[in-house]
């Protein structure tokens, strides 16, 4: 009996959706930041190598516009959710992105790893406060 249930619930968390896997996509495949910035706390730490090279601790409005702006010339070709770890109400999952300078036509494979926060309510709210972006 204990085999099963412990079977089930790997089967369930298998199917576990990435924590703002919808306001992240939105963002990234349409290059308009708004729907990410609604998810991140209200100052976020980032990170982020070229072609974003973004880095210090912003207001959320601050970040969604430099990252819109620098997105400008960018389009996703490609983008694949690769990890996410959950402890308490801390966590961390990442994305792997192609990109395409739609200037010079040059792909960038781009990871961006995501590192929320929910408060202690019963709500549970997520929310990004860093942001790290690598260049693979």
């Amino acid at each position: 009996m204990k085999l099963l249930t412990l079977l089930l619930v790997l089967f369930q968390q298998s199917g576990q959706n990435f924590l703002l896997m919808e306001p992240i996509e939105d963002s990234i495949l349409r290059g308009r930041m708004e729907q990410m910035a609604l998810v991140c706390r209200e100052q976020i730490s980032v990170n982020l190598d070229e072609p974003f090279s973004l880095k210090g601790y912003l207001p959320r409005e601050l970040f969604r516009k430099e990252m819109a702006f620098k997105y400008r010339d960018l389009q996703t070709e490609d983008l694949e959710w690769v990890s996410l770890q959950v402890d308490g109400n801390l966590a961390v999952q990442s994305i792997n992105i192609i990109l395409k300078d739609q200037v010079s036509g040059r792909r960038i494979p781009y990871k961006m790893i995501f590192f929320l926060l929910t408060g202690p309510s019963a709500k549970r709210e997520w929310k990004i406060y860093y942001l790290r972006g690598l260049r693979i």
